[in-house]
């Protein structure tokens, strides 16, 4: 709570909050970091982006698959909503892997390995994005 009337001692306050604010996020755990919030019915969770290994679309009617490393979360969604963040790469139309989690892109197969051995399919398009972004590096 910050008072207001007199203004250096504002000041002071809000340099003291912001302070405050600094040393507790220099100071964070890991898991502290980024989450992926996702609704399930009436349930709301806050899923650490590294504990995600990818989601996957599952027929026709907006239903995602969110696998992790000990659990699968089922809910509605689309895949277009977690695309925007970045922290995904989209590899086949039906499949949106954690960038951190990818060990490595079987291009032959035409499959993406994450670091818990899982596959997911790579798409013909993204194959010849991967390959020409490889070959401009």
């Amino acid at each position: 709570y910050i008072v207001k009337s007199d203004y250096q001692s504002m000041s002071i306050r809000v340099r003291s909050c912001l302070e405050s604010i600094r040393e507790r996020l220099s100071c964070a755990p890991p898991g502290q970091g980024r989450y992926c919030t996702v609704k399930i019915l009436d349930t709301v969770r806050h899923i650490p982006l590294e504990e995600i290994l990818f989601l996957e679309a599952i027929g026709h009617r907006h239903t995602l698959q969110l696998h992790m490393d000990r659990e699968v979360l089922e809910f509605n969604s689309s895949l277009d909503h977690f695309e925007k963040d970045g922290a995904f790469w989209r590899c086949h139309r039906s499949f949106l892997v954690n960038r951190t989690r990818i060990r490595a892109v079987h291009l032959k197969e035409q499959t993406v390995e994450l670091d818990n051995h899982a596959i997911c399919l790579l798409s013909r398009r993204e194959k010849a994005n991967y390959t020409a972004s490889m070959a401009r590096q």
